[in-house]
């Protein structure tokens, strides 16, 4: 079964090795581009991370984004084990974690942040519940949107299915594509609401969770499509 991968080339390759390693050939399809933030934007957003008590990362990008290499001497709150992996490869500390959304990030970690200084670097559009949340609970927080995600058509390679985990990919494949006869699945509420928006229901619907778990369960669910 052909599973098109539609996140940005620079993060399919995790999920699609979970895919091969279950017997799925992968197909990277990017769906989502990113633009990155002005060199002001980035400076502020380095500044407020450094000066902070504490950093929320909701993906690895930002990242890569503002430190060429190392982190912090900050401890990260994140989203994902992608994530974590990349704060703790460069030498950083995870302090808390979630396989959920920044949203549920933010308001598990409130209880904790009065009297810290929070810094939120993120993609532009993101959750304002999450920044509310923050900035209601921390003594101060510093949002900086440092990149946006924009939609991009992918090429039309033929496949049997197509994973979308973020809203704009959605917009993206509808760009050049279509989705009859396809087995469609959905990482994250925000996701399949953008589907829905499109008069389509997921065939499978996720919550986010690291790369293995969400090919193990589009395993199980091909199969037992494939049996019906």
């Amino acid at each position: 079964m052909r599973i098109a991968v539609t996140s940005t080339a620079a993060r399919a390759g995790s999920l699609s090795s979970a895919l091969a390693a279950l017997g799925f050939e992968a197909i990277s399809l990017p769906c989502l581009r990113a633009e990155v933030s002005g060199a002001g934007e980035l400076a502020r957003a380095r500044a407020a991370c450094e000066d902070a008590d504490l950093v929320v990362l909701s993906s690895p990008r930002p990242i890569g984004l503002l430190w060429e290499e190392g982190f912090p001497h900050v401890p990260a709150a994140v989203c994902g084990a992608n994530t974590a992996d990349e704060v703790e490869k460069r030498g950083g500390e995870v302090w808390a974690s979630t396989s959920g959304n920044v949203v549920q990030l933010s308001r598990m970690i409130a209880p904790h942040l009065p009297g810290r200084r929070v810094a939120y670097p993120h993609a532009r559009g993101a959750d304002p519940r999450a920044i509310t949340a923050l900035g209601d609970a921390a003594s101060g927080l510093t949002a900086v949107a440092v990149y946006e995600l924009l939609p991009e058509p992918p090429p039309r390679e033929p496949v049997d299915g197509v994973v979308f985990s973020h809203p704009r990919a959605v917009d993206g494949w509808l760009l050049s594509r279509g989705l009859a006869n396809l087995f469609v699945v959905t990482v994250g509420r925000a996701t399949m609401g953008a589907l829905g928006r499109h008069g389509r229901r997921p065939d499978l619907a996720l919550r986010p969770a690291d790369e293995q778990s969400l090919a193990s369960a589009m395993f199980h669910a091909s199969r037992a499509a494939a049996v019906s």
